[in-house]
């Protein structure tokens, strides 16, 4: 593996992590308009370390499916994440829109570890 490919995907692996600290904490501080505390970006470190990791780990790997699968399910994540800030009129909008974004991530991988798997078996098998 050369210098620019360890670069590349350390480099997604960063910007991806980046992202969904500051779509939280914007999501968090300014759409719901609550005070964000230590805990807070604590959380939101921790999640986006943990998705910058996999992301870097599903390029590394080159497993491409995978990666694709789990990019898209961040995105529609987020998009009902917000979606659920702007439109939700109860006292839960907070944690109905978390559990979307996660409930999407860990779906998204699921679904993408599966897709990734048949198509290792098609290629292996000939099928």
């Amino acid at each position: 593996m050369s210098k620019s490919d360890k670069r590349d995907y350390l480099i997604v692996g960063f910007i991806v992590a980046t992202l969904s600290f500051v779509l939280l904490f914007v999501g968090i501080k300014f759409i719901l308009g609550n005070e964000i505390v230590t805990k807070n970006i604590i959380a939101f470190a921790g999640f986006s370390i943990l998705v910058g990791v996999i992301i870097s780990l599903l390029m590394l790997y080159k497993l491409k499916i995978l990666y694709t699968s789990f990019i898209i399910g961040l995105v529609v994540g987020f998009a009902l994440m917000y979606r659920t800030f702007l439109q939700e009129a109860s006292d839960w909008r907070d944690l109905i829109g978390l559990l979307s974004l996660f409930a999407f991530a860990i779906l998204s991988l699921g679904i993408g570890i599966s897709a990734q798997l048949g198509y290792h078996l098609f290629k292996k098998y000939n099928l």
